[in-house]
């Protein structure tokens, strides 16, 4: 059987986003490069991740200013990563274990490469890699 790596499904390259940025220049970025998710920190040392649903939850809904409300006021601390070479099984027991549904991927040297998304899995994945997927990620043999 063969393997699916990671490295198979991950968005290459994300762009990664200061923690003193504020709320309204990461929304602002996310709509101008069409994502909904940054790395936050660098490229060596992520120290969270933000999304567009941080921005409305944490943000908006909460009344606080975006444009002096700063990133690292309502990122998610938690970095989960997997490595490139992982299969997409050994993400999806991450995930599963963490509840999460993005990993942070990085290459040998631990540099963030990608991001890996559930949704995206599931979207580009091959039906039998998808049933295994969901296998791992729920815990459950697929019926």
């Amino acid at each position: 059987m063969k393997q699916h790596t990671v490295k198979q499904y991950m968005t290459c390259n994300p762009v990664i986003i200061s923690p003193e940025y504020t709320v309204e220049e990461a929304a602002a970025k996310m709509e101008k490069i069409d994502c909904g998710i940054f790395p936050v920190g660098s490229i060596e040392k992520p120290v969270g991740m933000v999304t567009d649903r941080d921005l409305v939850v944490r943000a908006l809904s909460k009344r606080k200013n975006p444009s002096t409300t700063k990133v690292s006021e309502i990122m998610t601390r938690e970095v989960y990563s997997v490595p490139e070479e992982a299969s997409v099984e050994q993400a999806a027991d991450i995930m599963r274990k963490h509840q999460v549904s993005r990993l942070l991927v990085k290459d040998a040297r631990g540099k963030i490469t990608g991001i890996l998304s559930f949704g995206h899995l599931i979207r580009s994945a091959e039906p039998p890699v998808v049933a295994r997927i969901v296998e791992h990620s729920t815990g459950k043999k697929a019926a």
